[in-house]
């Protein structure tokens, strides 16, 4: 007798579904985020005022802790940071009185506990960590790009004779260039951060009018950051410039000009570059006359007088001076010294300047060998370099890496301490509190 046989069918096991952070939760945690990568960008090439700062970030913790369900977040590795700002500000209770950069970097160090047991980072999948990255390269590429213009705008504006009061320093003078403050190097900062992703929008954003956004705010970037009068900034054009073409040209993966949609796109670029080739031959001589105009003022000439420190090799002998003499304070240390540091005195008695009420190192490393020994320079290099390793060999595909190296480059020649960069702070804290999915995932 015949009997039908009936196949088993393969049943594929149910997969535990991951747990989803709801939409209202996820918004909130993307806004906390941009609100405080503008508002420390902001900081560094305007300058806002404590109080308004500090409002910002109390609201910012507040959209944070209530994106995070109004939970407490921290993790053991969280642990790490909260180590290294405690003896921080145990150090400076210890050797009275603290002065105002250690007031400031104290108040620095609050606000990074306050986002670090409050910002739901590690509540992001995977899918939602790409995107809350894409909001925050948008953020920065909105913010340097109005910088910028505002640099340039005010270097056109000075050409012509004019002065805003509101930039004078009383002390310093009237900043050069295109810098909006008297200290260069951190007006630039936040202007090659919006560089960087500006390119990385270019590659790996599909919306057509950001990629846009970010391909003509490149060349304001750069011009912005030239003639900044920030000799840091202008190493970094010519190094790294180059390279991140190579890499937007030339990488082996997610090559941006063979996605598809980007019609819109082509038709964008190649209207502005026809608008602006039309414009430059229709109005050749009042574009030559501009040209001339910005060459020989004085304002770019006080620029180029900076870049000449190169030819001289002069342009870093103020920074090994500075090294030179903290060096020398070490070499005076007892044992004890050495392995506790001997508090914030150096601040007001550094030596290097004397005219300067308070000075620093200009290295965040001999800083904390200054103040915290060997002791917590080790606990600061540990936290330093398990951000590294996540950010920057973890995320590999990730321009957040390149943002971490790029500050860490400024703070070893223009900061007192680790805890002065406030954008190094929210960094550190983003790379804490990563999941191990979200550091292996390859965006």
């Amino acid at each position: 007798m015949y009997v039908e046989t009936i196949p088993q069918l393969r049943v594929r096991p149910v997969m535990k579904p991951e747990r989803l952070v709801s939409q209202p939760s996820l918004t909130l945690t993307e806004l906390a985020g941009c609100m405080i990568i503008a508002t420390t960008c902001i900081d560094m090439w305007l300058g806002i005022y404590t109080l308004v700062r500090c409002g910002i970030y109390i609201v910012a913790v507040v959209l944070a802790f209530a994106g995070s369900g109004f939970k407490p977040r921290f993790n053991a590795i969280g642990a790490v940071f909260l180590l290294t700002g405690s003896l921080y500000i145990l150090k400076a209770l210890l050797y009275p009185p603290v002065p105002i950069l250690v007031r400031n970097d104290i108040r620095n160090i609050l606000v990074g506990f306050a986002f670090l047991t409050t910002f739901g980072i590690t509540d992001l999948t995977v899918e939602s960590w790409e995107r809350f990255q894409l909001k925050m390269h948008r953020t920065m590429v909105a913010v340097s790009s109005t910088g910028a213009l505002l640099g340039l705008a005010k270097l056109l504006y000075y050409n012509q004779g004019g002065v805003i009061p509101q930039l004078m320093d009383p002390e310093r003078g009237y900043p050069l260039g295109t810098s909006l403050t008297m200290d260069y190097n951190f007006y630039s900062l936040p202007l090659l951060l919006g560089l960087m992703s500006a390119f990385w929008l270019i590659k790996r954003d599909f919306a057509p009018l950001w990629r846009t956004l970010a391909l003509l705010s490149l060349p304001c970037l750069a011009l912005a950051v030239l003639f900044s009068g920030s000799r840091r900034g202008f190493i970094v054009i010519l190094c790294a410039v180059p390279i991140f073409f190579a890499w937007l040209f030339f990488g082996t993966r997610d090559r941006p000009f063979k996605k598809p949609g980007l019609g819109m796109f082509w038709k964008v670029v190649s209207t502005i570059a026809v608008c602006l080739l039309l414009f430059c031959v229709l109005k050749f001589d009042f574009v030559s006359q501009t040209f001339q105009n910005v060459a020989s003022a004085d304002s770019l000439s006080d620029v180029l007088k900076r870049w000449d420190t190169f030819e001289e090799g002069t342009y870093s002998d103020s920074r090994v001076y500075y090294w030179t003499v903290s060096l020398q304070r070490l070499a005076h240390f007892g044992f004890m010294d050495y392995l506790f540091g001997e508090g914030f005195g150096y601040v007001t008695d550094l030596g290097a300047d004397p005219d300067i009420v308070e000075d620093y190192p200009h290295n965040f490393l001999l800083s904390s060998m200054l103040y915290g020994g060997v002791t917590q320079t080790c606990i600061l290099i540990v936290m330093v370099g398990i951000a590294l390793k996540r950010l920057v060999f973890g995320l590999n595909r990730s321009m957040l890496g390149g943002w971490f190296v790029l500050v860490l480059f400024f703070l070893s020649t223009s900061c007192n301490s680790f805890f002065s960069s406030e954008i190094a702070i929210f960094l550190m804290i983003l790379s804490l509190g990563l999941k191990p999915q979200q550091i292996r995932h390859r965006a």
